[in-house]
């Protein structure tokens, strides 16, 4: 997953600003991908025009990826989409499992789920069919950018990508976090980091015999016992390291919250747990420290200007309302199949129909908008 989290961190900047501006500047320019010299955060602001910053969480080579499990699919997808007219942040949630057809050779390609935008913007050798603004060398976050903005039909302007070891490191940075969780739930079958390709004592040739059966996909947990572990969270607020927490926002196997929705609903609660957490951890004095610990964990196109903008800016997005909005199977999407038999998300109006999601994301900001704009007096 990853982890989206950084943009917390991000928001802690924005929100209470800091006073070792251009000790964190060289720090920074350290996770920085951004090729532009344009500051496009500025300008937005100034001109009340809307923006979007993407979050992605994603494994990275220390989260156990292998080459069934490509190190830059990204778990966690959620878009940012700030008004600066009406004062609100709209939190969107994108299910991995979306299915979408990335350009990879030209505009033409391929239909993936929408988690491998990212790993396939990077990957320029194995696609170098790719449009140059969708090229790695270019920025790497375009391809997922893009595709984003094509599902919600909003604008993504920025990226911040934030893997496992990233994740586990800011949790633990501020001393683990205090989570409320809402539903007490078992996961049986969490993946242990390193263990995926473990034989678990059987021979390759057994092995070769099992997954050629019609039923290898539901008895791995039987089979390969010591691939997995069973975590246990029991409802109420519970303190959480960062490989605690890790687990709690990555399962997926849980009987009573075993979906990706779900998995959303935890991660935002893990986001209200990390905000609360700042706020009482004099979090600003060890912000270069931080950064110091993450930067080969994280990568974003926010420019240093556009960061130094959003400080400067601090007294006004500290008042911003913010909102959530999650695109599920209970709005406007429906579980399908791929024509090669993965379980996939698709609009409910019909495959490809994405002006449908277009004009439900739409009314759900436009609701948010009503909800903000005071009334006139008569």
């Amino acid at each position: 997953m990853k982890k989206i989290f950084l943009l917390i961190f991000f928001a802690l900047v924005i929100f209470l600003g800091i006073n070792i501006i251009s000790k964190f500047h060289k720090a920074y320019q350290q996770i920085v991908v951004n090729t532009e010299n344009k500051n496009l955060i500025d300008a937005a602001l100034k001109n009340n025009k809307p923006f979007g910053i993407l979050l992605l969480g994603d494994q990275g080579w220390e989260g156990g990826a292998n080459a069934n499990n490509g190190p830059y699919l990204t778990d966690s997808i959620l878009l940012v989409y700030v008004n600066p007219r009406i004062k609100s942040v709209t939190l969107i949630s994108i299910p991995r499992d979306l299915w979408v057809k990335i350009p990879t050779s030209g505009w033409d390609g391929d239909y993936w789920k929408i988690n491998a935008a990212y790993e396939l913007g990077m990957d320029d050798k194995g696609y170098p069919q790719k449009l140059t603004q969708f090229k790695g060398s270019t920025d790497p976050g375009n391809l997922a950018k893009y595709m984003v903005s094509a599902v919600t039909g909003l604008p993504v302007d920025r990226f911040v990508a934030v893997d496992f070891s990233g994740f586990t490191k800011a949790i633990d940075f501020l001393g683990g976090v205090d989570i409320n969780v809402q539903t007490t739930f078992d996961d049986y079958e969490y993946p242990i980091a390193g263990k995926e390709a473990d034989p678990c004592g059987h021979s390759e040739a057994d092995i070769k015999t099992f997954v050629a059966t019609a039923s290898a996909d539901m008895q791995l947990l039987q089979y390969f016992p010591c691939r997995y572990e069973h975590i246990h969270f029991a409802a109420g607020i519970q303190h959480m390291d960062g490989a605690t927490a890790l687990k709690y926002v990555r399962s997926r196997h849980s009987i009573q919250d075993p979906t990706d929705f779900g998995r959303a609903r935890r991660q935002r609660a893990l986001l209200e747990a990390v905000k609360n957490k700042i706020i009482s951890f004099g979090f600003i004095p060890k912000i270069l420290p931080f950064v110091s610990t993450v930067k080969n964990n994280v990568s974003t196109d926010l420019a240093w200007d556009e960061m130094t903008t959003l400080v400067a800016n601090a007294n006004t997005l500290k008042d911003y309302q913010i909102h959530d909005l999650a695109l599920t199977d209970q709005n406007i999407l429906m579980d399908s199949f791929s024509q090669d038999g993965q379980a996939v998300l698709i609009p409910r109006a019909g495959f490809g129909q994405w002006d449908s999601v277009h004009n439900f994301v739409e009314a759900s900001v436009s609701a948010a908008l009503k909800l903000l704009t005071p009334t006139p007096k008569k």
